[in-house]
């Protein structure tokens, strides 16, 4: 039996300038700041005790004997790849699906990891799962997703990501003092809105307006800008973080239609007139989850303001993905 554990992550600044329709369009292309959290997706692999085919259970249950008739697109392709035959697999995730943390991808990772161990693969980087469930999720499926979702969850820490017109990704660490981690952890906050959205359908909406309107991609450079600048200032003032987060918030809520609404609205504001400094939504938008920035002596009045939304309770994760039995 193989066990592999994926944190789920969350993006600073730059989401959206990880999508090929900006980078590869832009000479400086594109950068997000990232990390993953302490809430996971846990991808279990075993032989079948008896019978053929696949016993796969995620939010749904599959009972099949050929490996075309799968209906998880992801399970189906990696299983293609690497000839898995007769197995059962099991998914649980600390979170639901739709919480703009990057569940997609982090399954993706988290499966790729379970099945090297499985057939007893050479190990690989955490940066080459990562490369390689993009190829699956992006090159394979064609899902018009970004590029940043499966390196936020594969490696461990607070990064700098990269993406050139090559699509060659590239990392930068983020080296912070233990007390800026500490109060980096402490100021943050993030609650669930839920209104679970096709995120593929604001993205491909959003893809097509950044090669096509001049004000997406004018807002786009300066949320890769404001990612430039972040990498910088928070090694030198964790606090600058809330600022920052308000300022890409702005940004990203002009770059198509869809990715706000009233209720957003609504909820940002009474955030930041309940001691958030600043805030984003995570995700690509109309749902999910909103996290902000506010000092922790702050914090039981934002929470009592949004009583109504479930508080999700997390700390930065350090290592990424890993196998943690076998």
């Amino acid at each position: 039996m193989i066990i592999s554990k994926t944190p789920y992550r969350i993006s600073l600044v730059g989401g959206g300038t990880d999508l090929p329709e900006f980078f590869e369009n832009y000479d400086d292309g594109g950068a997000v700041i990232s990390f993953p959290i302490n809430k996971y997706i846990y991808i279990c692999i075993n032989n079948l005790f008896e019978g053929n085919g696949y016993f796969l259970k995620y939010s749904n249950i599959e009972r099949v004997n050929s490996i075309d008739l799968i209906k998880h697109k992801i399970i189906r392709e990696v299983f293609k790849k690497y000839g898995i035959e007769k197995v059962e697999l099991d998914s649980i995730g600390d979170l639901p699906s739709g919480t703009g943390m990057g569940s997609s991808s982090a399954f993706t990772v988290g499966l790729l990891n379970s099945i090297k161990k499985y057939i007893d693969m050479r190990e690989s980087s955490q940066s080459a799962l990562a490369k390689e469930a993009c190829e699956i999720e992006v090159d394979l499926l064609r899902e018009p997703i970004g590029f940043q979702d499966q390196y936020g969850c594969a490696l461990g820490g607070i990064k700098k990501i990269l993406f050139n017109k090559k699509r060659d990704i590239s990392i930068e660490n983020i080296n912070l003092k233990k007390s800026s981690i500490q109060r980096l952890n402490q100021n943050t906050i993030l609650f669930y809105i839920g209104n679970k959205r096709s995120a593929s359908k604001i993205l491909k909406k959003q893809g097509k307006d950044t090669l096509k309107k001049e004000e997406t991609m004018r807002s786009l450079i300066q949320m890769k800008n404001l990612t430039d600048q972040l990498a910088d200032e928070i090694t030198i003032n964790i606090d600058s973080v809330g600022d920052y987060l308000h300022q890409n918030w702005l940004l990203k809520r002009t770059l198509t239609k869809g990715i706000t609404s009233d209720t957003i609205d609504e909820i940002y504001r009474v955030g930041r007139e309940n001691g958030a400094i600043g805030g984003k939504l995570l995700g690509a938008g109309a749902g999910g989850s909103m996290l902000f920035y506010c000092p922790i002596e702050k914090q039981k009045s934002l929470i009592k303001s949004l009583y109504k939304l479930k508080h999700i309770d997390f700390k930065i994760d350090e290592k990424g993905t890993s196998v943690v039995k076998i």
